[in-house]
């Protein structure tokens, strides 16, 4: 009895440790593309910058046919050009008027438009990967994983933010010229 106790108690604990691997990995991927598109969102109006991020149905239904063997129909085809169409009119529309958004030169708001679509991809590649990943182990609940990326979210982003702050010298607050005129 107290054998079969100890391998349940080893199952739980390789899982766990499987499950938090899985869920430090995913988290990994959610900061790279947050701060791609971050980056984008300096060289783009907001508009923009939402609209390139419908790019993710894309990659993900891509990514679903080519590593998870999932068919697609006719309407999902016509989905996909649609906003295929969608997202090219409103990039070329920022690239060929960028006078119109005041956010930058015509290289700068096409080096934000690849950032935004790029991070688009590494974000429905996690999707597809967590679909891949759940599937084959149905021992992990799908409420602990993203339980613990959202923990790991936490504490990575609390040390990159206390790293952050420690290491750039940024002016105080109170020596903003603006802030004796919003007081009084």
């Amino acid at each position: 009895l107290a054998a079969t106790a100890l391998a349940v108690a080893a199952i739980a604990a390789a899982a766990l440790a499987v499950a938090a691997l899985v869920a430090a990995a995913l988290v990994a991927t959610v900061l790279i593309a947050t701060v791609l598109m971050s980056i984008g969102l300096l060289y783009v109006t907001v508009s923009i910058y939402q609209m390139m991020r419908g790019a993710e149905l894309i990659f993900a239904a891509i990514f679903s046919v080519l590593f998870l063997g999932k068919k697609l129909y006719r309407l999902h085809y016509v989905g996909i050009a649609l906003a295929l169409v969608g997202i090219t009119m409103v990039g070329a529309a920022s690239i060929m008027a960028p006078e119109q958004n005041d956010t930058g030169t015509k290289a700068q708001q096409i080096l934000g438009i690849v950032l935004i679509v790029f991070s688009q991809a590494i974000q429905a590649g996690q999707i597809c990967f967590e679909e891949h990943f759940m599937k084959q182990m149905d021992f992990m609940k799908p409420t602990l994983v993203v339980g613990l990326e959202g923990l790991y979210g936490c504490i990575l982003q609390m040390a990159i933010g206390q790293f952050t702050t420690q290491n750039l010298s940024l002016p105080p607050l109170l020596s903003s010229p603006s802030l004796p005129s919003l007081l009084s």
